[in-house]
């Protein structure tokens, strides 16, 4: 499924214009969706509550810092900019900060004079980089180490598979239909559990008898297996048994024989040569069962090895 992550992309407006196109270009590079605040007018109460819900609807927050403070909240006496930052970290929001060198800084007032510089809230900002700056962050030093350092941050983003995203509707699964697919594995399975019983009944009333050819199979791959386990699934496509990192089956096998297969497997476990745990259809060799494989299978040397 190709799951695109929402980037809210944070920022001082006038003069960062050019860096916050770069931060977009870069996140749609990775195939994934920016969220950018140039579509929003930060300025009142109203449009922070905007604001907050597109950060909550969003995966990952990114803040670009520059050389300006931003715009001021008359009520906190902070910069818009810093209150969206303060609550994606309130929120606990996915977050990552680049923030420009001094070298990058120089050259923007430079090019821009006092439009890159701030002027009124010179300490407001550089206690707003203190904490930025104390949190996961970057430097950059000019446009393409900005993209470069956007790049590799949604790349371990994407990773973490805890973060939702977005998906095409023709790419999530149909659920109704998957539910009527486990209601029939369900119900072949309980059937199979069922029959398992009455062999079970048979068994524990006659006299032992030798060991199935799949039970011989069984007890083979097990003994060499590093902790004696072999685990039976059953899926859309079939049953099959694992043991020693092999399919101990070639194929799937159909539903039907999942039945001989089972029984192979209670039949070791009734006879003391493995435990189970039915929950996860694994069987373990227990001591016994490491002393009969020995003693069987010295008995018939030239079975041939599980196919894989």
């Amino acid at each position: 499924m190709n799951r695109k992550l929402q980037v809210f992309v944070s920022s001082t407006y006038t003069d960062l214009k050019r860096e916050r196109q770069a931060a977009v270009e870069a996140i749609l590079k990775a195939g994934h969706i920016p969220a950018g605040m140039e579509l929003f007018a930060a300025g009142s109460d109203e449009q922070m509550k905007v604001i907050r819900r597109w950060i909550d609807n969003s995966d990952v927050y990114l803040l670009i810092l520059g050389g300006r403070y931003g715009s001021i909240d008359p009520h906190t006496k902070k910069s818009y900019t810093q209150l969206e930052y303060e609550y994606a970290l309130e929120t606990e929001k996915p977050l990552f900060a680049l923030y420009m060198t001094k070298e990058y800084f120089d050259q923007k007032v430079g090019e821009m004079r006092t439009a890159a510089v701030e002027m009124d809230n010179s300490a407001a900002l550089q206690e707003f980089r203190r904490l930025v700056t104390s949190k996961m962050c970057a430097s950059f030093d000019n446009l393409a180490s900005l993209q470069l350092a956007v790049f590799q941050s949604m790349s371990d983003f994407n990773n973490d598979t805890k973060l939702v995203g977005w998906v095409r509707g023709d790419e999530v699964v149909n659920a109704k239909q998957t539910l009527e697919q486990m209601t029939v594995l369900q119900i072949e399975r309980d059937a199979i559990r069922k029959e398992l019983e009455e062999l079970k009944k048979v068994s524990t009333s006659s006299p032992l008898k030798p060991l199935s050819e799949e039970a011989m199979k069984l007890l083979r791959a097990m003994s060499r297996d590093a902790r004696g386990v072999a685990h039976l699934s059953l899926t859309s496509g079939g049953f099959s048994v694992e043991s020693n990192g092999k399919r101990i089956t070639p194929h799937p096998v159909p539903h039907r024989a999942e039945v001989r297969w089972r029984a192979a497997a209670q039949d070791l476990v009734d006879r003391g040569y493995a435990n189970s745990d039915e929950e996860r259809d694994l069987f373990q060799l227990n001591h016994v069962g490491y002393e009969a494989a020995e003693r069987l299978l010295n008995q018939n040397p030239a079975s041939p090895p599980p196919s894989s």
